[in-house]
């Protein structure tokens, strides 16, 4: 089963929230989608405790 992290979903002009950024969970490892502002959340420890597990972590830009 994927579980989806909204990491950020603020737009593309930072402000007081983080820009788009989505991490994406499942058993064969997890996808980061877009490398906005919210991609500094990783290090948050609850997200950072459930990166622990992963074998294997992807980056996936869209655009620039």
């Amino acid at each position: 089963m994927e579980t989806l992290i909204p990491l950020g979903t603020g737009g593309f002009i930072p402000r007081w929230w983080h820009t788009m950024c989505f991490l994406v969970l499942s058993r064969q490892g997890a996808v980061v989608l877009d490398a906005g502002s919210g991609f500094a959340r990783l290090l948050d420890p609850a997200i950072a405790a459930r990166l622990a597990r992963v074998e294997r972590l992807e980056i996936l830009l869209t655009h620039y």
